[in-house]
């Protein structure tokens, strides 16, 4: 793995030690990447305060436009809250809510860190479709000594609140291509 890619890692393991260690009293902590920016079905909300509605059972609550759809199946609905859907897989971690037990998985999923930290992170994911991939990453977490596999429960709302913004890149894919 690339010291870039390394390093993306690190910053949102960073972020949820922060969200972990000096916020106590939240119950929930929000994830942006530089290049998000407000979706049109947030930029369409009527008020100021947005109260969300979210599946009783979430831990990780992918709030932007590349979460992987398979299409409109009734199966990814949650089957408790409407307007969300099951993540099956290809999540990004451009703009997350995630829950302090979510938070605790996710620094778990990511140690150690032998992929790009989304990849390595959706095989984690309950509903993640690629059982194959699933596996092989399991395999590679093993042999760098991984024991625990902690399932994460994790939607996706229907109509994305944000989006990456693709008039203003992340400084990542600058220095990503400049490593090569």
């Amino acid at each position: 793995l690339d010291p870039v890619r390394t390093a993306l890692c690190l910053s949102h393991q960073r972020a949820l030690r922060h969200f972990l260690d000096r916020k106590p009293e939240a119950d929930w902590g929000l994830i942006f990447e530089d290049d998000t920016r407000p979706g049109e079905s947030l930029a369409s909300l009527p008020t100021d305060e947005i109260e969300l509605i979210v599946p009783e059972d979430a831990e990780i609550l992918f709030l932007h436009d590349r979460v992987w759809k398979r299409g409109r199946s009734q199966r990814d609905a949650s089957p408790d809250c409407e307007g969300w859907r099951i993540v099956r897989g290809g999540i990004g971690l451009e703009a997350y809510l995630v829950s302090r037990l979510g938070a605790r998985k996710m620094l778990d999923a990511f140690r150690p860190v032998i992929k790009e930290c989304d990849i390595q992170l959706m095989t984690f994911m309950e509903g993640y479709a690629d059982l194959e991939a699933k596996q092989e990453m399991r395999v590679l977490l093993q042999e760098e000594g991984h024991t625990r596999f902690p399932t994460i429960r994790a939607y996706a709302p229907v109509s994305p609140l944000f989006q990456t913004d693709h008039w203003q890149p992340s400084v990542k894919f600058d220095t990503m291509a400049e490593a090569r």
